[in-house]
């Protein structure tokens, strides 16, 4: 993590950063400190900053593409429960229906874009 210091006018805005790597691309979350600060505010600031920061990294490399992940085991039971209960109905498409999907997808996606198959 680092201090960048930008200049708007004349004053000087402080921002805690923290760049990381995820899926080989580089993420950086930033938290505004504060303007015009002296090192001790600017210190105390980022202290609590830091914590904030890594939380947040922390949360941003847990959630996962839900369309290249499957579902795990605690989830399956969650989703198991709640059919059980009523609350959630989870029916999967035949063969026939999924490829009336895809098609219509396809015709849609296209017709959008002014392409034509």
């Amino acid at each position: 993590m680092f201090v960048e210091k930008r200049k708007r006018g004349k004053s000087a805005r402080y921002y805690l950063v923290h760049a990381f790597r995820d899926k080989g691309e580089v993420r950086k979350i930033r938290r505004f400190l504060g303007t015009n600060l002296g090192k001790a505010e600017l210190a105390a600031k980022k202290g609590i900053a830091e914590g904030i920061i890594r939380e947040q990294a922390r949360i941003y490399k847990s959630i996962s593409d839900p369309l290249k992940t499957s579902l795990s085991e605690r989830e399956l039971e969650e989703l198991r429960s709640l059919e059980a209960k009523g609350e959630a109905i989870v029916s999967h498409l035949s063969e026939s229906d999924w490829g009336r999907f895809t098609e219509q997808f396809a015709y849609d996606t296209n017709a959008i874009e002014g392409a034509s198959v």
